[in-house]
């Protein structure tokens, strides 16, 4: 700035707003993807591409079959391949494709004669075996707990009551609601028994049901342990004895009611 009565012009630190630019495409092998350009120097971008499309991509070039739900594996028919597939997955050569899409939606930095250096913030391909093996021995122990039948009674005493938490109660969970039965089936599927949920996942198997009024059913299944909250995260998982109540539950519904209303 410059000051009119010492005729000086200096600099001046200050705070404002700043305007980014999103661009959004996909790429036909790194799939959805956008790059974040800011309006002033040093003109730092941050890229976005999800690695398990990348992933996707490659497996289908080399005819491994598999399955996907949104962002997540469910199931890879030859795991060692895939494995060595995303192992070989080099830096260098994902950054020469980021070098282009620098140069097309942000090209101020090449007329000055700079280039980019990359750095990756998030990475989780490299450890995909040993994550798909835990995902798998999750559900595999949700679907053995339909076999164990003990201390079952003593279970489903304990969820059918009342639990209260700062003054406030909350009933315990009715085998033969509608709602009840329908929100543990939704629990129980393979999606989120294996990676986990959030109360917007479980939503939109629930149109009617508010953003509220569905953390007050998620408040509710915690306090009554059938869900644990990953610490730092908005992510759940179904408890050990989650994973039995939501099978006494489908037990009931399935063995029960549903051939007793036949």
């Amino acid at each position: 700035m410059h000051d009119k009565t010492t005729g000086k012009t200096f600099l001046k630190f200050d705070q404002s707003k700043c305007l980014h630019y999103y661009f959004y495409f996909i790429d036909k092998e790194l799939g959805f993807c956008y790059l974040r350009v800011p309006t002033w120097a040093p003109f730092r971008l941050q890229f976005y591409m999800n690695g398990h499309n990348l992933l996707a991509s490659k497996l289908q070039k080399k005819e491994i079959a598999y399955r996907m739900y949104d962002n997540a594996f469910l199931e890879i028919s030859d795991m060692e391949a895939a494995q060595k597939l995303s192992d070989r997955i080099n830096p260098e050569d994902l950054h020469k494709v980021l070098d282009v899409f620098a140069k097309r939606y942000c090209p101020v930095p090449e007329t000055l004669g700079l280039s980019y250096t990359w750095t990756v913030q998030q990475n989780s391909l490299y450890q995909l075996f040993t994550i798909m093996k835990a995902a798998n021995y999750r559900y595999l122990e949700f679907v053995s707990s339909f076999d164990d039948h003990s201390r079952r009674k003593e279970n489903l005493t304990k969820v059918t009551e009342s639990v209260v938490d700062k003054g406030r109660s909350y009933r315990g969970l009715n085998f033969f609601a509608e709602r009840d039965l329908q929100v543990l089936e939704v629990i129980s599927r393979g999606e989120y028994m294996t990676f986990g949920m959030q109360g917007k996942d479980i939503r939109q198997h629930f149109k009617e049901v508010s953003p509220s009024a569905m953390s007050r059913i998620f408040k509710r299944l915690r306090l009554h342990g059938i869900i644990e909250r990953v610490q730092g995260t908005y992510k759940y998982f179904a408890t050990a004895y989650g994973k039995e109540i939501i099978a006494a539950g489908l037990t009931v519904k399935n063995l029960v009611l549903i051939p007793a209303l036949a």
